[in-house]
């Protein structure tokens, strides 16, 4: 994904060619993987997992432009790593931000008290029938 050591570096806008070829190249092999794991570490939401994956891509992006930072080896590992910080201090600043709530349940909530009396009554009458 980068050129050898024996070329010369290409001029600037060859330089955004090969770039965007080489996110593009990046995307298309690893877009999915890092995705699932993005997902995964958002507990199954797959809006904030597609938030972590164009997060990811966008540092590779930056990463790339970068010429005096070391080529990174495993890019895969890289994106998935990225993405799947960015679910974890997502998912950290906003629990800073927590509502708390009154005590007191109100009357739309359903109390343990009555889940368990429904779970009864079902086994109840699926013993009946069964």
């Amino acid at each position: 994904m980068s050129a050898t050591a024996d070329e010369p570096p290409p001029d600037p806008p060859q330089r955004e060619a090969v770039w965007e070829k080489q996110i593009e190249d990046l995307y298309a092999a690893y877009h999915r993987v890092v995705l699932r794991k993005a997902t995964l570490a958002a507990a199954g939401c797959t809006a904030d997992g597609w938030d972590a994956t164009q997060h990811a891509f966008i540092k590779a992006w930056e990463h790339m432009q970068k010429l005096h930072l070391n080529e990174i080896v495993n890019w895969k590992g890289w994106l998935i790593k990225t993405a799947v910080r960015h679910v974890l201090f997502a998912r950290r600043r906003h629990s800073r931000h927590v509502v708390l709530e009154d005590s007191e349940p109100t009357d739309d909530r359903i109390l343990l008290e009555d889940h368990v009396v429904l779970k009864e009554t079902y086994q109840g009458m699926m013993e009946a029938v069964g």
